[in-house]
């Protein structure tokens, strides 16, 4: 077997019998072993490329099996900075540990008490953080739209940030500058291409994150297809008018919205509530009216809308909000992202919509 491609994201120009397997891609010839199976390239629906590079560069806690080993890993970062530097991991996740119960301030604290640490959940909808980030950030009890500083038993902030009150924190964290975006996405596209990814839909990018694509995509660094689907939460997406192509490989083709948290932070909006813990039923980001409003105008442009969904109360909320929206756009693009938990009576709207 020989396969011609014009480069990885093209497509088959040839295949043809041959006496040997063998892959001829962009000029080289690759030796293939018996039986060898080629796959075209796989598509990921909902990714976020830069994150790829950003959540490498934070301690990993991805693999911790408990709250007291992610400590341990963020003081043996801290070892190395200077004394009030912010200390960043990623990927803890309490239902794996030993003990699974949300983390607080006390342990990081005694662990690192004197650099601020901001240490994301897997899902990125909750913050774990120790109690000089509360004081470097000024974070005090009060409510938060669409989030939750999570309390003690005396009414001071526990170290458990939910959805947009980890914004309190982040904005403390100095700024990432453009080439240090380009360096996480051309990472990103590496890892997708590793596996075989050569296209994905990058969810929930900041406009400002636009320059550092282009510019990467100038030097030759997409390299994979990236359907772009513009953060519009807070009608950021307005920075770009329409959609369209805006570099080689990189295409703006949509918007996209929150309107719950996550399950493991208990932020996803359910019907009922929770089995372990009775007095919430998590976190509606939007109203089916707000979300219908907000969407209108970017369904008119041709943008693709897509929302993040994971209850089932908000899976209801989001298809009762494309009900509106369906009426004055029969054929806009309607995306429902996760839609993890979904009542029974709401399933056949999936299709009806």
């Amino acid at each position: 077997m020989r396969i011609e491609c014009s480069s990885t994201t093209g497509r088959i120009e040839s295949v043809r019998p041959s006496h040997r397997q063998q892959l001829l891609l962009d000029g080289a010839e690759y030796r293939l072993p018996p039986g060898a199976v080629i796959f075209p390239g796989f598509t990921d629906a909902h990714a976020h490329l830069i994150g790829l590079g950003e959540m490498a560069a934070k301690v990993n806690l991805v693999d911790a099996g408990s709250a007291q080993e992610c400590a341990a890993r963020i003081a043996e970062q801290a070892k190395s900075l200077p004394l009030g530097t912010w200390v960043q991991g990623f990927g803890w996740n309490q239902e794996l540990w030993d003990f699974p119960t949300l983390p607080t301030r006390d342990l990081l604290d005694y662990f690192i008490p004197h650099h601020p640490v901001l240490l994301l959940r897997v899902d990125t909808h909750a913050a774990w953080v120790n109690s000089a980030a509360i004081h470097a950030a000024g974070i005090a009890p009060r409510w938060v739209e669409g989030g939750e500083i999570a309390l003690d038993e005396s009414g001071q902030p526990n170290g458990l940030l939910i959805d947009n009150a980890i914004g309190l924190a982040f904005q403390h964290i100095p700024p990432i500058t453009t080439e240090q975006k380009m360096e996480w996405i051309e990472y990103g596209v590496g890892e997708c291409l590793r596996y075989g990814i050569t296209s994905l839909h990058d969810m929930n990018v900041e406009p400002e994150r636009l320059e550092a694509m282009t510019r990467l995509a100038e030097r030759g660094g997409m390299n994979i297809r990236c359907e772009v689907f513009l953060k519009a939460q807070g009608d950021e997406w307005r920075a770009v008018p329409k959609p369209g192509a805006l570099a080689k490989n990189v295409n703006i083709v949509g918007v996209k919205y929150f309107a719950d948290g996550a399950l493991g932070s208990r932020g996803a909006l359910l019907i009922e509530p929770y089995s372990d813990a009775p007095d919430t039923r998590g976190i509606q980001l939007l109203s089916a009216d707000q979300l219908a409003a907000l969407a209108a105008e970017p369904a008119r442009r041709g943008f693709a809308v897509a929302t993040h969904a994971i209850g089932d109360g908000v899976n209801r909320l989001v298809l009762d909000a494309y009900t509106q929206l369906r009426s004055n756009h029969p054929d806009a693009l309607l995306r429902v992202e996760h839609a993890q938990i979904v009542h029974p009576d709401d399933v056949p709207r999936f299709a009806q919509l």
